[in-house]
């Protein structure tokens, strides 16, 4: 087992082993949030690896409809500045490098002996990069750095549960997996997992943490938001 499954089976674990009655809201049912994020990338665009980001923040969205639909919806964007890998012998020029990722998928989820939160959902993907580096020669008829911009999208399978460990604190698990078609056509698949906590002082007001994981493209986020629980 590798140390991204473990970090989601303990999470899991803490709920199920918990002692205290469960309450009824969950950030996997009417659940918005908006969240700051402490993010990493190990990149080939830059001469160290793991260039924490400048500025990154995103928004999230888990919305029931009927009695087991599920929306699930969110945008982050993170932006990286650091030594270009291009740079000559003591220049240190700079690179800069954003990453955008977008989501939107329906799904069904569902309360388990009013402790449990579980879902499951099929979604849009979709994967924006801006690379702006001062060490390469900018295009013909232009004016400044090169710079570069790729998108990608794909659909992604993602599974989730929620417990609560006691009242107003709840555990949170997610695992996706996505399939992106890359520029040549060839599908390529990118894990992302999921795990953190979530804390309801009083009433529908919530505080937020969560760490996230890119395999392929890697990317690490810490996430620490607030969010506001919604409808019944």
């Amino acid at each position: 087992m590798n140390r991204h499954a473990q970090v989601a089976s303990l999470l899991i674990a803490a709920g199920l082993f918990g002692s205290t009655p469960a309450v009824a809201s969950s950030a996997l049912k009417n659940f918005v949030n908006f969240h700051y994020i402490v993010s990493s990338v190990d990149s080939a665009v830059f001469e160290d690896d793991g260039v924490d980001s400048d500025v990154a923040a995103g928004f999230q969205i888990n919305t029931a409809f009927w009695d087991y639909g599920r929306f699930v919806g969110e945008i982050d964007i993170r932006k990286y500045e650091g030594t270009s890998a291009n740079s000559q012998a003591g220049q240190n020029q700079r690179a800069d490098q954003d990453v955008q990722t977008t989501s939107a998928g329906l799904g069904a989820g569902t309360a388990l002996f009013d402790r449990f939160h579980v879902l499951a959902a099929v979604s849009y993907e979709d994967f924006r990069f801006r690379v702006q580096d001062q060490a390469q020669d900018a295009p013909m008829n232009t004016v400044g750095p090169s710079i570069a911009t790729d998108s990608v999208d794909g659909v992604g399978l993602q599974i989730a549960a929620a417990a609560t460990v006691i009242e107003g604190l709840e555990v949170l698990a997610r695992f996706k997996s996505i399939k992106l078609d890359v520029p040549d056509g060839v599908e390529d698949t990118e894990t992302v997992i999921r795990g953190g906590i979530r804390y309801a002082p009083a009433g529908n007001l919530s505080v937020i943490v969560e760490y996230e994981t890119f395999d392929e493209q890697a990317i690490d986020d810490i996430r620490i938001g607030f969010g506001l629980t919604f409808g019944d």
